[in-house]
């Protein structure tokens, strides 16, 4: 019988350095893929937020704030301030949510509706330039190998950092 070896696994540049890292190259290319939008929608002065948000609207119908920056990939501070300028302009409007009078939710207007199909074109030329020449059927496997890696992560986020202690929620 073979004895397992106990001894922690050594870290190496070789085989867990920056360059071994999906994480590291997926953010590179969010960080291109956002760049080449931004450089598009110059004229417009449109943000990589100001998108997201008006994108994650366009498919959740009623949300809350914390859930709209989770999604959006948006700090809850800065989302806050984006909201109140979004509102301003008459692209969302917030309503208390019914049983929670705390809590308000943000829906899209039909006017933030407008204005995310003036940047849609935009971002699907990026898109659709960074996917050109690969396969779908691997730009699907790979989404879907990333959809099951932020499972595992929200999982060990739930159950206290892989530790078995639930970690309590922040309200």
């Amino acid at each position: 019988m073979a004895r397992k070896n106990s001894a922690p696994t050594v870290w190496s540049a070789a085989k867990h350095g920056i360059q071994q890292s999906l994480f590291h190259w997926t953010g590179i290319l969010e960080s291109l893929y956002n760049a080449a939008f931004v450089r598009e929608m110059r004229p417009r002065r449109v943000t990589v937020s100001r998108f997201r948000t008006l994108a994650v609207l366009m498919e959740v119908d009623a949300i809350t704030i914390n859930k709209l920056a989770q999604l959006a990939m948006i700090e809850r501070t800065a989302v806050s301030r984006l909201l109140a300028q979004l509102g301003r302009e008459g692209l969302i409007a917030r309503q208390r949510k019914s049983g929670d009078r705390r809590a308000s939710e943000i829906r899209i207007t039909p006017k933030g509706r407008q204005a995310f199909h003036t940047m849609w074109p935009a971002r699907f030329r990026v898109r659709s330039r960074a996917m050109q020449g690969i396969d779908p059927a691997r730009v699907r496997s790979l989404m879907q190998t990333i959809r099951e890696m932020i499972a595992n992560l929200e999982e060990y986020e739930a159950t206290g950092n892989g530790n078995g202690a639930a970690r309590p929620r922040r309200r």
